[in-house]
């Protein structure tokens, strides 16, 4: 294949994949805790004859997508008014075992469970620092800036 269309061959992929990186975003855009993907293109240089070619360098330097890297910026916080409904300012992460070990979301939709059990919106429990499930008693939950819990006012545990 010469050089040229190899090059806009590359470049229509190369597009197309940011078009369906764009396309996951505005899809997810709703969705709680959803971190958006950010393309990055970077050059490629054809094959290592390229600076003897015949062609001129403007053909043979061509963008490719280089990737997508994971948005970690704040989302949108908004009141519900439920107060296991939690929203994290700034990095970081909720800690939630899952059928497949630990995993981290920054969807803050948790709720407790029949057994007391911090829950995260799919069910799995939410961890502690220690990596322990964290068990609320009855009454109505308070969770602090730092992520400490509190119910009726006594401790019951940290996010």
């Amino acid at each position: 294949m010469e050089s040229g269309y190899y090059a806009a061959l590359t470049g229509l992929l190369a597009r197309s994949q940011a078009l369906d990186s764009v396309a996951d975003n505005l899809a997810n855009a709703g969705t709680a805790g959803f971190r958006a993907e950010r393309d990055y293109f970077r050059d490629a240089l054809v094959g290592s004859q390229a600076n003897h070619s015949q062609l001129n360098g403007v053909v043979n330097n061509y963008g490719v997508l280089g990737g997508t890297m994971l948005d970690l910026g704040q989302g949108p916080i908004r009141e519900t008014g439920n107060p296991l409904d939690l929203a994290i300012q700034g990095h970081g992460f909720f800690a939630i075992k899952g059928s497949n070990g630990i995993s981290y979301t920054r969807d803050g939709r948790l709720q407790r469970a029949t057994n007391g059990q911090l829950v995260a919106a799919n069910g799995d429990p939410v961890l502690n620092p220690k990596g322990k499930p964290i068990v609320l008693p009855a009454g109505r939950p308070i969770v602090g800036s730092d992520g400490t819990i509190s119910v009726d006012g006594a401790g019951a545990g940290k996010i």
